[in-house]
């Protein structure tokens, strides 16, 4: 997928999901990456890593084995553990991470986000009203992967 349209390098982008093979960093200021498996995620000097998932509400979450309503299985976020090899990690609301994560940074606190991308697998059900709204009263462009043969709703 090509970014270049949204190139602006005085701007931040939300990179929601954030892996190696997709890099955001040539085009914009500064990338804050969230990213709850930071091993999946770029270590470059223009991106902040922000190690928490993002969900509907501030919880602990499991990262593990999901299966799909067509009986495929991947890697996704639950709210039970429910396989030994569950990984637990913090989540957080949208609105927690821009302003603890993007507004409390000094250098880039006076920037405003221009692009917000989110590839999450499915667990983007739990939070797209709160991207649409952010994007929307923000005038920021949004990127969503969605995966509605995951959702649990």
């Amino acid at each position: 997928m090509s970014t270049t349209f949204l190139q602006n390098k005085e701007t931040i982008a939300l990179d929601i999901g954030a892996s190696k093979e997709q890099d955001l960093s040539p085009y914009f200021y500064r990338v804050i990456a969230i990213c709850p498996d930071t091993r999946e995620c770029l270590e470059i000097s223009s991106v902040t890593l922000c190690p928490y998932a993002v969900f509907s509400q501030k919880a602990s979450l499991f990262l593990g084995v999901k299966q799909s309503t067509q009986g495929l299985f991947y890697q996704g976020l639950k709210e039970k553990k429910d396989h030994p090899d569950d990984s637990q990690i913090p989540a957080l609301t949208l609105k927690e991470i821009i302003h603890d994560w993007v507004y409390q940074e000094e250098d880039i606190s006076e920037r405003s986000i221009a692009c917000i991308r989110c590839d999450v697998g499915g667990s983007e059900e739990h939070f797209l009203e709160d991207l649409f709204y952010f994007a929307y009263f923000n005038r920021c462009s949004l990127l969503v992967s969605f995966y509605p043969d995951r959702w649990e709703k």
